[in-house]
């Protein structure tokens, strides 16, 4: 009886403290939301990843028929190198994509079902939504540093 009454005091402790410390950590966590509406070969605004930290990207396609998600993490490294430094999961069997750089249009990943969606270089520092679906196309971009 004692010792199944340490052990349940125990236990709730343990559950007490993780409580407390998801709760810090999300507390911590700042996330930023970017909505689109895209034309047909329109780019959204610029999206700036926060400088030197990693940010977890979750790109939200909407549109019916062609609806798709894809996710990356990535690093503005400026000042430093100079670029943007992703890996990612593209979206609808699109697989694993890496890379760097600072070239505007580069490709990222796709987030949308059909492939013509995508996120694209902006600068050295930013990256956009750039539609090549011919037809409007809505969704959002989810940052979480």
């Amino acid at each position: 009886m004692r010792f199944e009454r340490a052990l349940r005091k125990a236990s709730l402790s343990v559950l007490a403290l993780g409580a407390v410390l998801t709760f810090a950590v999300a507390a911590q966590a700042a996330e930023k939301t970017v909505k689109y509406n895209l034309a047909n070969g329109a780019n959204s605004t610029p999206i700036k990843p926060v400088a030197n930290k990693p940010v977890f990207v979750m790109g939200d396609q909407t549109t019916a028929g062609n609806v798709g998600s894809g996710e990356m993490t990535v690093v503005n490294s400026n000042p430093g190198d100079g670029e943007l430094v992703w890996s990612a999961l593209e979206s609808d069997g699109g697989g694993p994509s890496a890379g760097f750089s600072p070239t505007p249009g580069t490709h990222i990943l796709f987030i949308d079902f059909g492939h013509c969606v995508d996120l694209e270089v902006n600068d050295a520092s930013s990256f956009v939504v750039h539609n090549a679906c011919g037809i409007q196309q809505t969704g959002s971009v989810t940052l979480t540093w």
